[in-house]
């Protein structure tokens, strides 16, 4: 679930006619239940008791997709032809990188990254790591940045008993989620936020640069 088209096409896949995880598998990707959690994620589908309903967000992928495409399943024709390629989503499908980046900001563990490298980037860090992102996100927001970066059976290890960030763990890359290092890192190289893509190699994560495209300096 490394790519941002994957939570898009859940929403058209619920807008669709016919059965909702049928036409996901046939057009997107097969793991239903991963791009279901991540299109609920992004507020995109409201998991009701009922069944899922588009949220007011959406609904815009959708009036986006048939106003590019024509009609919701000549949209999906498309996402299919996407599955597999390594293209940047930037270069592969412009216009739908941006409607995912804008997408992806309203998230908050987004937001705390792209906040957490900005104030590196004013400090002087030109090539943060994953230590350096989760250590100054946990200056922004300690529960939030837990819960993003660090897995749950580790953070007893993470954490001082007077709830302090034990620093000497952050250089263990067992502590962190592979999604944070792996798959969001890719969703954010896709929408052309970061500069490079993700690993889900331990012996990796620790060096793998975390740099934005584009810092803009938030004190300016």
């Amino acid at each position: 679930m490394n790519h941002p088209k994957n939570y898009l096409g859940y929403a058209l896949a619920l807008a669709a006619d016919g059965d909702t995880d049928a036409v996901y598998a046939e057009n997107v990707i097969n793991a239903i239940s991963g791009g279901r959690r991540g299109a609920i994620l992004l507020n995109l589908v409201d998991d009701q008791p009922n069944g899922d309903s588009l949220t007011h967000l959406g609904a815009e992928v959708v009036r986006f997709a048939r106003d590019q495409h024509g009609s919701v399943t000549a949209a999906l024709a498309e996402f299919d032809t996407w599955t597999g390629s390594r293209t940047r989503f930037t270069e592969l499908a412009p216009r739908w990188a941006q409607l995912a980046r804008s997408v992806a900001i309203q998230y908050e563990p987004t937001r705390l990254i792209i906040t957490a490298l900005e104030r590196l980037h004013e400090n002087g860090v030109s090539e943060p790591t994953l230590a350096d992102v989760a250590l100054e996100a946990t200056r922004i927001n300690q529960p939030l940045a837990v819960e993003v970066f660090f897995t749950q059976h580790r953070r007893d290890a993470v954490l001082t008993a007077d709830g302090e960030i034990a620093e000497s763990e952050l250089a263990d890359p067992t502590v962190y989620k592979s999604g944070i290092h792996f798959q969001f890192k890719y969703q954010l190289y896709h929408l052309g936020i970061l500069t490079t893509g993700g690993t889900d190699d331990k012996q990796a994560v620790l060096n793998n640069p975390w740099r934005l495209e584009h810092a803009i300096g938030l004190s300016r």
